[in-house]
């Protein structure tokens, strides 16, 4: 046998196997509709589990339930449309509740994370665009008087990525960050 035919014999069974392997057109089809029927019906449960949530006045777990539906809906997109008017307006009357409680106690800043989520959701939502005029009014009548935001201590979360723990630290995330060190820990 010559050398060009061994070579096309080689490449023919190096390649036989991949094109085995491949997914009809028909199947990944099949598969993307079983996968969209699946998130949609997870959405509803998900919707219902919020609504509860809500009505019951849990709205931390509420607001994080309509989060996890909206993620939901951004990955379904289609044959959705009253469950993502559900899951828009919901998680727009949570995130404001708790826009009004985070101004009511004065944090500003927090009543301006959620009045930016809703935003972001809902551009056109003119409760939100009405309290975030107001809300941006009473940050700059505070401007001076609040803490730049680089200069207030870390959260917990955010020490663990940014943040260097203290020596004598011995909570079991810091042990986790010290773990490397050459540096030695108090016992």
């Amino acid at each position: 046998m010559t050398k060009a035919a061994q070579l096309f014999c080689i490449l023919c069974v190096s390649l036989a196997p991949g094109a085995l392997g491949q997914d009809a057109p028909a199947d990944v089809a099949t598969d993307e509709a079983v996968r969209r029927q699946e998130g949609a019906i997870l959405l509803r449960k998900v919707l219902a589990d919020a609504a509860a949530a809500q009505q019951k006045g849990e709205v931390d777990q509420a607001s994080k339930a309509y989060e996890d539906a909206y993620q939901l809906v951004l990955k379904v997109r289609v044959g959705i449309e009253e469950e993502t008017r559900q899951t828009v307006s919901g998680l727009a009357t949570v995130r404001m509740e708790l826009a009004r409680r985070a101004q009511r106690r004065s944090a500003y800043q927090e009543a301006e994370l959620h009045v930016n989520r809703v935003l972001a959701v809902d551009p056109q939502n003119v409760e939100a665009l009405k309290f975030k005029k107001e809300n941006d009014k009473a940050l700059e009548a505070l401007k001076g008087r609040l803490p730049a935001r680089r200069s207030r201590p870390c959260s917990p979360k955010r020490r663990l990525r940014n943040c260097a723990p203290a020596p004598w630290c011995r909570t079991a995330s810091c042990s986790m960050r010290w773990a490397g060190s050459t540096r030695r820990r108090p016992s």
